[in-house]
């Protein structure tokens, strides 16, 4: 054998380090361009100045019976199919072959070995150069030009005009590549199941981050299943999430307009937002590949064919950081064309945005079909769209069971819901009734006191906990003494409570009276609590610092309320938050599944993320923008007519 420079011709001679684990593969076909009757072919001469410093070889032991496949250290791939060795008489060798191989890729290697890139004396552009030989029991071997072997040889990018030249080294150490040859640009189809058809770095997420749930060694399957089923695990976790929603008085809760609501930043808000159909068409279909596909092109169907090729899945990583769902269904539904022409049609949809010329850079490479891969694509493309069906269904069962394992779930959750909206049904009544009276008159009826001062006013009312936020779980209550009745105030973190809604926080309550606020936190057994006694409207804010206390303390204090009927009783109510209340543990392991699944969906669609206003919904929502450095300034609509 002889030395195998990969260049173009032209000037000036640049080199490069070539060394990529993340590489395009440049496939060479060798022919019967070496005959039989040879000398020995040696990497150097005796006489050779630059033996002491030219690049080392690896030398490999293969069958002569059976196919091999040698990886050489810096990365080259050769494959021999059985029979491709013959000897100097052009008999098939079926004996042990011993292979030697040298790679010269890197700057230094090639500077070392004088591996000068002159063809005739005109300067090449190299791509990297290896030394390869074969011998048995010592003697020269040749290719058989009916069997040929294959070789990959890695770069981190495949440029246009590349050729194959047959390198001379005379006696002085002198090279001449000389007999350029085009190279095959054909695809070489491998086991689609040995590729890696997944986003860059979702393995590695995954693998940071399990276990999870049933999940604990990140095989194949797991990855798999997650990078599939993904927003399932998250749509089970949002609403195991909202089981455990506390409602309160009714009346007082939702005394809003429609202006006040729009300013609450609820977790409704969220939740409507999210379920909105607009929004799940941005989210969902506008921000890349649907993972479904990949399912479903992973198949034996799809073998042969240029998705199970390395040059596809090179494409794909590019596709994924797209915000587009459409570039992968170009190749998936044209695989009878030349992967240049899909290339360039990717580079044409994708024009004016931040990938259009990654596209047009690679139909620049000309690669055409898949050698030898079967015509059918009518019928692939009619499989592909009855398996994409398929596996939407496999989707929705997986929704569908994780839906029926929450079942008994919601079904116990409802029964204490409904318990405890009758208590606070009761002890609104209570409260309303208070303000009402008996009348045994008709006609008109007006309910003041002349000029008199009213004793009921709507008052505010906010409770401000010292670090309330690091409690598991606070419950704040007032309890006006004058009428017997007990309110749970609300709060959305912790911290600031208020009666009614978070935007008003008023609510009607009998004027100069004595009130009590009790407020119970919990952490994780340990109790603490705070009280503060006042007379109703000397004040509209009051700060509560929380101690420590144990159980019998406390039940004795809340004693004093059990005695004005269980609507009124805060034993009665921490009871029920208590069952409608998460659990600590469970909370913080659905908070750290949530973070370890949105960390997968970001490596699943790594694009940049934006804001806009939609005019039709009349909130802000997330699109997708393809172009981080510009400045994304129009509105959802606007963003929809330019696409």
């Amino acid at each position: 054998m002889v030395w195998f420079l990969l260049s173009t011709a032209k000037p000036p001679c640049h080199m490069k380090l070539l060394k990529s684990f993340s590489c395009v593969f440049v496939f060479i076909l060798l022919t019967g361009c070496f005959q039989t009757s040879h000398p020995p072919i040696k990497k150097y001469s005796q006489t050779d100045p630059f033996k002491g410093s030219i690049v080392e070889s690896q030398f490999f032991n293969i069958s002569g019976t059976r196919d091999n496949i040698i990886e050489a250290a810096e990365g080259t791939l050769v494959v021999f199919p059985k029979g491709c060795f013959v000897d100097s008489n052009s008999n098939p060798i079926f004996e042990e072959v011993r292979v030697e191989i040298a790679e010269a890729f890197s700057l230094d290697q090639i500077l070392l070995s004088n591996l000068t890139t002159i063809s005739n004396g005109k300067p090449l552009e190299t791509d990297g150069m290896i030394y390869l030989n074969a011998t048995a029991k010592n003697q020269q071997l040749s290719i058989n030009p009916n069997i040929p072997i294959y070789i990959e040889i890695p770069t981190d990018e495949v440029k246009p005009n590349m050729m194959v030249y047959k390198g001379i080294r005379n006696g002085n150490g002198d090279m001449n590549w000389v007999q350029p040859k085009k190279l095959d640009n054909s695809l070489v189809a491998i086991d689609i199941f040995s590729l890696d058809l997944l986003p860059e770095g979702f393995k590695e997420e995954v693998e940071k981050g399990l276990p999870f749930r049933t999940f604990k060694s990140p095989t194949a399957q797991v990855i798999d299943s997650l990078y599939y089923f993904g927003d399932a695990y998250l749509d089970d976790i949002y609403e195991k999430k909202h089981l455990s929603t506390i409602q309160n008085e009714s009346y007082l809760n939702h005394a809003l307009t429609s202006e006040e609501d729009d300013l609450l930043p609820s977790e409704q808000e969220e939740y409507d937002i999210l379920n909105n159909p607009f929004f799940q068409d941005t989210l969902y279909t506008n921000f890349g590949v649907d993972p479904l596909k990949i399912k479903v092109i992973r198949s034996d169907k799809y073998q042969n064919t240029l998705i199970a090729t390395r040059e596809f899945g090179k494409r794909l990583q590019v596709m994924f950081k797209t915000c587009r769902p459409d570039i992968i269904d170009i190749y998936i539904n044209n695989l009878d064309k030349n992967l240049w022409e899909l290339d360039s049609l990717a580079a044409t949809v994708l024009q004016g945005e931040k990938y259009g010329d990654t596209f047009l850079e690679f139909s620049r490479q000309r690669k055409t079909k898949v050698r030898g891969a079967a015509k059918s694509t009518q019928i692939l493309n009619e499989y592909y769209q009855q398996r994409l069906e398929q596996v939407r269904e496999e989707s929705n069962g997986v929704y569908k069971e994780l839906r029926q394992n929450r079942r008994i779930e919601e079904k116990e959750k409802e029964k204490i819901k409904k318990a405890y909206q009758e208590v606070l049904e009761k002890r609104e009544k209570y409260r309303m009734e208070t303000y009402g009276f008996q009348q045994s008159e008709f006609g008109w009826i007006n309910i003041d006191r002349g000029i008199g001062e009213k004793d009921w006013e709507s008052q505010r009312l906010e409770v401000f906990i010292n670090n309330g936020d690091k409690y598991d779980r606070v419950h704040t209550y007032v309890f006006y003494k004058s009428i017997k009745s007990l309110y749970r105030l609300n709060s959305t973190d912790n911290k600031t409570f208020f009666v009614g809604n978070k935007v008003s926080s008023e609510m009607p309550i009998p004027k100069r009276k004595p009130a009590v606020i009790v407020s119970i936190a919990y952490l994780d057994d340990a109790i603490y609590s705070g009280f503060f006694e006042f007379e109703t409207n000397s004040t509209e804010k009051i700060d509560i610092g929380l101690n420590e206390i144990n159980k019998r303390k406390l039940k004795e204090i809340l004693n004093r309320f059990d005695a004005n009927g269980k609507e009124n009783s805060i034993n009665t109510d921490l009871e029920f938050m208590a069952e409608l209340s998460m659990k600590k543990e469970v909370k913080d392991l659905l908070d750290s599944e949530q973070e370890f699944l949105f960390k997968l969906y970001n490596k699943s669609f790594p694009m940049t993320r934006t804001m806009a206003f939609d005019m039709k919904y009349q909130i802000e929502v997330v699109i997708c923008n393809p172009n981080p450095d510009e400045v994304m300034v129009e509105t959802v609509q606007e963003h929809d007519a330019l696409e």
